[in-house]
């Protein structure tokens, strides 16, 4: 049986000016950061393969900080990447 564990990235400037980010490649803001960092100890006590990520640079950045703590390797897939929603994109 396979157990898929999810995580969503850390806050954005965009998440709390309630803007519709979808592939725009938004970084995490300084709480996104402190989020993750507060997290990640926890999920490196979880028995976990590997680290699956969209290449977006939130997603990304989320993923490194848990890489950092779990030793685990990242896998960018184009698959997990959010909806584009075109000229919705920062709105």
């Amino acid at each position: 049986m396979v157990t898929v564990f999810l995580l969503r990235h850390g806050e954005t400037a965009w998440n709390k000016l309630g803007r519709v980010m979808g592939r725009s490649q938004v970084p995490l803001g300084a709480d996104g950061i402190q989020q993750i960092q507060k997290i990640a100890p926890l999920i490196a006590t979880l028995e976990l393969d590997g680290i699956y990520t969209s290449p977006l640079r939130r997603a990304v950045q989320t993923a490194n900080v848990v890489a950092a703590e779990t030793k685990l390797p990242i896998c960018k897939s184009e698959g997990l990447n959010e909806i584009a929603f075109g000229d919705w994109a920062g709105r």
